[in-house]
């Protein structure tokens, strides 16, 4: 009996998201990103993209509706879970199973993924205790991964494209060396979205932030996600965005 309740609420929740797709704005990215992202980007419909620390291809993913309106770009995650699912549902993306850091060599992956905490993997010592220490956690499992830096990420993907529209960085407490890893002279991506361990009000405490406002950057939103961090989208001054 709760098999054939659970059928019928499936099918009567797919008949309804069927008959008012057209006018329901549907987010599949935590806070709703992705919205903010098409509102900023108005109605282009290619663009390209950076998404380091991207998860999964559809569930809480800030690029997956540009995907969907023609963008593409390169993904990069540790987790290689993740690699058959962007060739199955995203085929024009590159997706990269490395790390990103200031090194280009292997680096230590802390994966919280066989105790169900796997959006908490992290290279960061630091994010690796308080991981540990907010959710419970026992001791991660330590993997060697390879590691790339920005920089040539940045040059990998101006080799499709004549600019950059997009880059977000979710590296759990790792965005700052990321972000230097990369000379900011001849890269310039229109709009950068960060994940941050900072309250809003506490915003000229991230060093992240602070290093892309030296860049000329301008911070345009601020999502909560919880009660310790939340995502900020910067755009840059001469991206035509502002």
């Amino acid at each position: 009996m709760i098999k054939i309740a659970s059928k019928v609420y499936t099918i009567l929740n797919f008949l309804i998201w069927r008959t008012f797709r057209d006018n329901v704005k549907i987010s599949y990215s935590r806070g709703g990103i992705d919205l903010v992202l098409l509102e900023i980007f108005g109605k282009q419909n290619l663009g390209s993209y950076i998404d380091i620390g991207c998860y999964d291809p559809i569930y809480d993913s800030n690029t997956f509706k540009l995907y969907q309106k023609g963008w593409n770009g390169i993904a990069v995650d540790p987790n290689k879970r993740f690699q058959k699912r962007f060739k199955s549902f995203r085929p024009k993306d590159t997706f990269l199973n490395n790390i990103v850091s200031s090194s280009v060599e292997e680096v230590t992956y802390y994966s919280f993924q066989e105790q169900g905490f796997d959006q908490v993997n992290t290279i960061s010592i630091e994010a690796k205790e308080l991981a540990m220490k907010n959710f419970g956690l026992s001791k991660p499992k330590e993997l060697k991964i390879k590691s790339i830096n920005l920089q040539h990420l940045f040059e990998k993907q101006m080799k499709n494209s004549k600019e950059l529209d997009l880059l977000c960085i979710d590296a759990e407490g790792a965005e700052l060396e990321i972000l230097s890893s990369a000379s900011w002279k001849s890269y310039l991506p229109k709009v950068v979205v960060l994940e941050v361990s900072q309250k809003m009000e506490n915003l000229n405490l991230e060093e992240s932030v602070l290093f892309l406002i030296d860049k000329g950057y301008i911070l345009n939103s601020y999502i909560t996600l919880d009660i310790t961090k939340g995502n900020v989208i910067l755009i840059h001054k001469d991206s035509g965005l502002n």
